[in-house]
């Protein structure tokens, strides 16, 4: 369906109440290793740090996985520090380059002397404009990532769901839904697509 584009049964308002609009806002940060390990993902809520949502809600997901609430489900200083405390670096296992985009929160001096203080490990940012020929999971993971979500939602049934699903469960079925699409992503992808994107060998 197309952005900004609304499904309704004929005869009946394609309004949405104002209260439940994006409710279930959910980004997701997919990491992984150069030798096809893939790491726990980030959820990122929409919400009210510190609210409900975070004091009640969170604790009951699956702990495999790491959570955070941002009023725009954006990331942000605060997001960054708990992906970086709770995820990449209980997961680390020894001196790492950890290769991110320009995003301000990812290349601030806190993030550089924290990555390396903290984990021993050394932030490398991508140059800019640079994604689609040099970021790993950009072509190779995210286009199958992507497709795949997509094809999982309309296999779902429906019928009967989104109207009378409330936000936190509209939450969840989300959050499960990637979690399945991402497991299905192999870790034979995940290396070709770092091969291709990051060479061992750089041709002068």
């Amino acid at each position: 369906m197309p952005p900004g584009k609304t499904l309704a049964e004929v005869g009946k308002s394609s309004k949405v109440d104002k209260k439940n609009k994006h409710s279930e806002r959910i980004s997701v940060v997919l990491t992984v290793r150069a030798d096809g390990v893939k790491l726990p993902l980030l959820f990122i809520i929409k919400g009210q740090p510190g609210g409900l949502l975070e004091k009640t809600e969170l604790p009951s997901y699956d702990p495999t996985y790491v959570y955070a609430v941002q009023a725009n489900a954006w990331m942000d200083e605060r997001v960054w520090n708990i992906y970086l405390e709770r995820l990449f670096a209980q997961h680390v296992q020894d001196a790492s380059n950890l290769l991110v985009d320009n995003l301000e929160c990812h290349v601030s001096e806190a993030s550089y002397d924290k990555t390396a203080e903290a984990m021993f490990s050394v932030i490398e940012p991508l140059p800019p404009n640079s994604t689609s020929t040099c970021q790993p999971l950009d072509v190779g993971v995210m286009g199958p990532f992507k497709a795949m979500l997509k094809t999982e939602w309309f296999l779902e049934d429906t019928d009967s769901a989104d109207e009378n699903m409330t936000a936190e469960q509209k939450r969840r079925a989300t959050i499960s839904r990637t979690i399945r699409v991402w497991d299905k992503i192999s870790l034979e992808t995940i290396v070709s697509s770092c091969e291709k994107a990051i060479p061992s060998v750089i041709e002068l």
